[in-house]
């Protein structure tokens, strides 16, 4: 389930077809759940039949990924969290948007920023005009997003800084860690 209707699945549609991840894994993205609120893509996932809640059918795990979108994060953003846990849902949280994360592929980034300046300086970065994302060119560089993603959660962690206070900063590294698993 993603917030982006077109970011987050264009970069997951290139990740979902590395031989590793395709072999081993059968990613699905709903898209009647692209640009609604974290609290409503939560609720959608947890409708989700999963294997581990005693059916044969149905996934082996759901995951969210979404944005805390800045100056002014969801005002469900916290429930959403806390529904995700309760429910055995992963999720992967970019704030102040997924934009950041793409960010992290190319340059390393410390200061907390905006939603529209994430955006902005994402597209100077790779050229794009719009929101759509040409994945192959992020992929081989997605280990360096991930390190750089993983440095920053402990330095948050080491000064405190707790969702929504953690900008700049991305989850998705713990994505693909399960899917290198």
């Amino acid at each position: 389930m993603t917030e982006g209707r077109r970011t987050e699945p264009d970069y997951l549609a290139v990740i979902a077809e590395l031989p590793h991840v395709r072999q081993r894994f059968d990613i699905q993205i709903d898209p009647s759940l692209a640009g609604r609120t974290p609290i409503e893509i939560v609720t959608g996932a947890a409708s989700k039949p999963r294997r581990n809640q005693g059916g044969s059918e149905g996934f082996d795990s759901v995951w969210c990924v979404f944005d805390v979108e800045q100056p002014r994060s969801h005002p469900s953003l916290m429930h959403a969290v806390s529904l995700a846990s309760n429910s055995d849902i992963d999720v992967d949280i970019s704030n102040p948007c997924f934009e950041a994360w793409l960010i992290f592929h190319w340059q390393r980034m410390s200061q907390p920023t905006t939603t529209a300046q994430a955006v902005s300086q994402r597209q100077q970065l790779d050229g794009a005009h719009d929101k759509q994302v040409d994945g192959s060119r992020y992929v081989p560089m997605r280990q360096d997003a991930a390190d750089h993603a993983r440095r920053l959660a402990a330095r948050h962690v080491a000064n405190g800084r707790v969702l929504p206070n953690d900008n700049p900063s991305s989850g998705m590294f713990t994505l693909l860690d399960a899917l290198s698993a």
